[in-house]
């Protein structure tokens, strides 16, 4: 009998050696975690999580929690990349037999909860993986839904057909408001599909065509995510769910202005002659480039800029695009003398810096004084523009001017210098 103990009691050893956690010292490994926030260092403080000493372990839950609290979705799916690749886990410490359970404490919060089984789901051994992602399916709450998206991914077919079938039985009006506060991770797994996950995107796209589904779509404009916005107002414009005055009222909020420019060019195709001139003068002074150059074509096309002098405001604009744009349309109507329009606003006043920006885009040999008497401009970027121009325009008249430039204290104007004497021949040896 006693052999017999003697027997068990070593294979007992045998299989507790492959329950070996790693001797490392995770007082300090969790202080230089704290201090660091590497992610890198998420794998070894996750073996605390196994510790018999409540102190560690929770301090490992607090860290590990809280940085899954402030990660971003595409950093999240960074992480589970960083995790997997810890192959060691698998050799260590037999995974497949372990608890998701032993992993928790009897103190943690459903968040923390949460975070550290959708961890877990990040797993490198497929059994605990899979073991975790059930464990994420008995919590009723929409935090699980990033760690389950994620997974639509997995390289497992099982695992990878569990979060699939959970997320198109989950998508449903009355989940559309979760559904979009998780759109951009929704839409990333769909693009870099494994297997079938694309399925998913195609269900949202059809809960987009509900009826009824005016409010949630509103209320999800109010989200953190952009491509969600972007997503509700194209089902908006298309539907023509609400009218168009108050939609575009809506889209002018958009704090994104290539969200609102997209917006703003699906609809605008949509208005009266006269509700568009009665919102010209809005969507010309938005604060978004592209919103302008929609209104200056749509305005165009319509007949309402009919002389050059109507678009002679857009001349001196903020971005480059919408000056060049308004050139393009006033050669169509018959003007073409640029240089005099800005060389005279320079000299109503030497301080307009979209009218200087405005003559170098147009100058020829004959504006290279103004040019040049402009280097000293206080703003890096309409000195580089300056430059730029110089160089094109003749090199050989301002090569001494390009060459003092190397020496500015301003780091974007003398890296300017630098590329135009690079790329000029015979002039490789100066920089």
């Amino acid at each position: 009998m006693n052999m017999i103990k003697k027997l068990f009691n070593k294979k007992n050893k045998e299989i507790d050696y492959r329950k070996y956690i790693p001797n490392h010292d995770f007082d300090s490994e969790i202080s230089a975690y704290e201090a660091e926030k590497d992610l890198g260092k998420i794998s070894t403080i996750y073996w605390a999580l196994l510790l018999e000493d409540k102190d560690l372990k929770r301090r490992a839950i607090n860290s590990l929690s809280d940085t899954i609290d402030s990660l971003n979705r595409k950093k999240l799916i960074l992480l589970d990349k960083i995790f997997r690749s810890t192959t060691s886990y698998s050799w260590s410490y037999e995974w497949e037999s372990e608890s998701v359970n032993s992993l928790l404490d009897l103190d943690m919060s459903q968040e923390e909860k949460i975070n550290i089984i959708g961890l877990s789901t990040f797993h490198p051994n497929g059994y605990f993986r899979e073991k975790a992602l059930d464990e994420l399916f008995k919590i009723d709450s929409n935090k699980i839904l990033p760690f389950i998206i994620i997974r639509t991914n997995d390289w497992v077919d099982v695992i990878r057909e569990k979060s699939i079938k959970y997320l198109i039985e989950y998508i449903s009006k009355e989940n559309f408001v979760s559904i979009m506060e998780h759109f951009t991770l929704f839409k990333h797994t769909a693009e870099y599909s494994r297997g079938n996950s694309y399925k998913i995107m195609e269900e949202i796209n059809q809960l987009g065509d509900t009826e009824n589904l005016t409010e949630e779509i509103l209320t999800c404009l109010k989200c953190r995510d952009n491509h969600a916005r972007d997503f509700c107002y194209k089902i908006l414009i298309n539907r023509r769910l609400i009218d168009s005055a108050n939609l575009i009222n809506i889209i002018l909020k958009e704090p994104i202005a290539k969200i609102r420019g997209k917006a703003i060019e699906k609809i605008i195709k949509t208005l009266s002659d006269e509700k568009l001139y009665s919102l010209k003068d809005i969507f010309l002074n938005d604060k978004g480039y592209k919103v302008r150059e929609i209104a200056l074509t749509e305005l165009f096309n319509r007949g309402y800029f009919d002389t050059p002098v109507k678009l002679e405001f857009a001349l001196v604009d903020k971005y480059y695009s919408v000056r060049e744009l308004a050139r393009y349309y006033m050669r169509k109507l018959g003007f073409k003398d640029f240089i005099k329009f800005y060389t005279e606003r320079l000299q109503d006043s030497s301080t307009n810096e979209h009218a200087l920006l405005g003559l170098a885009e147009v100058a020829t040999i004959n504006e290279i004084d103004i040019l040049k008497s402009n280097l000293n401009y206080e703003k890096i970027p309409v000195v580089k523009k300056l430059l730029k121009s110089l160089s094109i325009i003749d090199f050989n008249l301002c090569e001494s001017e390009v060459i003092d430039a190397l020496n500015d204290e301003r780091v974007g104007i003398s890296n300017e210098a630098k590329e135009y004497l690079s790329t000029i021949k015979g002039c490789l040896t100066l920089t």
